[in-house]
Formats: structure tokens, C-alpha cells, sequence
């Protein structure tokens, strides 16, 4: 009888220990079955999405680069090729993105504020949604819908555009006629004013227009004048003494 329990009992034992080894292989064999299923389904061909956008050219003389960014904002949104690029006003840009498994993607597109002075900088964001579906067997198409950041208004163009301040103009405008001013003296350095067109005299031209050397001018000017007076005189009086001299000599 005791022989007899003793067996029961390893029976029992040994068709416990089966069934568990049979339940751990069940869970082992759905959990290889379900990933070779998961890696069989995500097996598509991989699709490349274009994301583009265009920086307006900017009405003024001094350039004014753009930085457009494009960041991820779902968790699983595959990362692009490239997050920043750098253009210039008037060029178009294209953001590669490579998406492997359907589904719904959203980025945000941006421009990175830059450090120029009097540039006004475009703020504008936008939500680009992008949505990859399976189209035949394996194969993935995607399609595009963006709309500004934090809304649904559907822009006509996703495009930035940035501007210089009224205060930028007004100091390029005074910049440029400056350059723009003629050349005040030849290469000689002698001046090519007119003289009549800055309602100067003769005498004003002999002192000169400025300078210290102005009062030398103006004596030597008067001077000469002098000197001329005293000539006269002096030949007058000389011419007297010949003529008186002449009548005497004729009266003897």
C-alpha cells in the first residue's frame, strides 16, 4: 500500500512537471510566431517623402540668409535626412524624409531666428502631417496636408519671408547717396566747383573759401593794391618834375 502511494504521488508529479513544460513551449512558440508575423508585416519597401518650401527673396540691399528647420513632433516620426538647411532669399528647399512602415508622421517646419541687425525675422511655423499608407503587396505611398502651427488654416504656400526695418532702409537709402555723391576735387586735388555757382566774388576767390590762410590772402590782396596806388602816385609826380624841368630848361 505505502509502495502504492509513493508511485501515485511520483505520477502526479511527473504529469505536473509535463504540463508546464508544455505550457512555457506554447508561450515560447506563440511569442516566435507573433515576431516573425511582426517583421514578416514590416517588411514594406521603403518610401521617401518630399517635404519642401520656399524663402522669399528680400527687398533690400543687404542679404539676409534663412535657417529652416524641421523636427519631429510624434514619437514614432522618423528622423529627415537633414533637420537644418541655409538658403538664401529666393530659393527653394526640399526636406527628405524616409519612412519604412505606414502610418501618421507630424513634424514642424520653422525658420531659426538669425542675428542681423534691422532684420525682422518671419515667425511663421507650420504642422506638416505626413500619412503613409500601403499601397499594393509591399509597396508604401505617402501624401502630404500642412496647415500653421497650432491651428488648421491651410496655407497656399508654405514659404518664409523676411524684411528689413523702416530704420535699415532709411540708413541704406542715406548710405547709398552718399556713394552716389560726385567727387568734390580731381585728382590733382584742385577744386572743381564753379566759383559763380556758390555766389563767391573775386575778391573771395583770392582770400580763399576757409583756413587760417584767409587774413595772408586778403593782406597780400590789399597790398597789391596799395603798392599799385603808390606806383601811380609816384610815376605821376616824377612825370610833374620831368615836365617842369623840360619848361625851364626851354625859358633859359
Amino acid at each position: 500500500m505505502l509502495n502504492t502511494g509513493l508511485e501515485k504521488k511520483k505520477n502526479r508529479n511527473a504529469a505536473g512537471i509535463k504540463r508546464m513544460i508544455l505550457l512555457f513551449s506554447s508561450f515560447v512558440a506563440l511569442f516566435l510566431l507573433l515576431s516573425v508575423r511582426s517583421k514578416a508585416d514590416s517588411n514594406y519597401t521603403p518610401v521617401q517623402a518630399v517635404i519642401p518650401f520656399y524663402c522669399e527673396n528680400t527687398e533690400s540691399l543687404m542679404k539676409i540668409s534663412y535657417i529652416i528647420t524641421l523636427n519631429g513632433i510624434s514619437e514614432n516620426a522618423p528622423l529627415p535626412n537633414i533637420s537644418q538647411m541655409t538658403l538664401a532669399g529666393g530659393e527653394s528647399g526640399n526636406f527628405l524624409v524616409n519612412v519604412s512602415e505606414p502610418g501618421t508622421y507630424i513634424y514642424r517646419l520653422s525658420q531659426q531666428k538669425g542675428n542681423v541687425k534691422y532684420a525682422l525675422y518671419d515667425d511663421k511655423e507650420y504642422d506638416v502631417y505626413l500619412y503613409v499608407t500601403n499601397y499594393k503587396e509591399k509597396e508604401l505611398i505617402y501624401s502630404l496636408s500642412v496647415v500653421q502651427a497650432n491651428g488648421d488654416v491651410k496655407p497656399d504656400e508654405v514659404v518664409f519671408i523676411n524684411k528689413m526695418s523702416k530704420a535699415s532702409e532709411d540708413t541704406q537709402e542715406r548710405d547709398s547717396s552718399k556713394r552716389d555723391e560726385p567727387s568734390k576735387s580731381d585728382s590733382g586735388g584742385n577744386s572743381t566747383e564753379n566759383p559763380t555757382e556758390n555766389n563767391l566774388t573775386p575778391g573771395s576767390l583770392i582770400a580763399g573759401k576757409t583756413g587760417e590762410n584767409n587774413y595772408v590772402y586778403i593782406g597780400l590782396y590789399i597790398g597789391s593794391i596799395f603798392a599799385l596806388l603808390v606806383g601811380a602816385i609816384i610815376y605821376v609826380v616824377v612825370k610833374k618834375h620831368r615836365k617842369a624841368d623840360a619848361s625851364n630848361i626851354e625859358t633859359e
